[in-house]
């Protein structure tokens, strides 16, 4: 079930109203973009082997990319997960491979601090 206190609205680069929103209650916690009703993007976040945020899946349909509905869909993940880790870019033996524009997003991310540099673990906090 959406979250309302996680339900964002904004206009990106052709002034499209564009509605965002982190599902909380659901596995996987997506986060969605939506265009007069109508989804138009989708996030997946999962949590890896260490209990870190993982960001694991990103689409924006062809109509809606780069227009700053990925990065904002990234922002809000951020907003809530906190810092995340990148998915594997590597192609070999992955059955969802990094596409370019992915790749791109994940670079920005990295960029804004959303992201953790690809592959690095997060620190380790000192026993106090």
């Amino acid at each position: 079930m959406p979250n309302e206190d996680f339900t964002y609205t904004f206009k990106d680069k052709s002034e499209r109203e564009i509605t965002i929103v982190v599902d909380d209650e659901s596995g996987g916690s997506p986060i969605t973009a939506h265009f007069e009703g109508k989804k138009i993007g989708e996030f997946v976040v999962w949590q890896d082997e260490d209990g870190f945020p993982l960001f694991k899946f990103s689409d924006v349909d062809n109509g809606f990319q780069c227009s700053g509905i990925g990065t904002e869909m990234l922002r809000r993940a951020f907003e809530y997960h906190g810092r995340m880790r990148a998915p594997n870019p590597d192609p070999t033996n992955n059955e969802n491979p990094m596409t370019t524009a992915g790749h791109a997003l994940m670079t920005r991310g990295v960029k804004e601090g959303w992201i953790l540099p690809m592959w690095e673990k997060p620190e380790e906090e000192e026993p106090s």
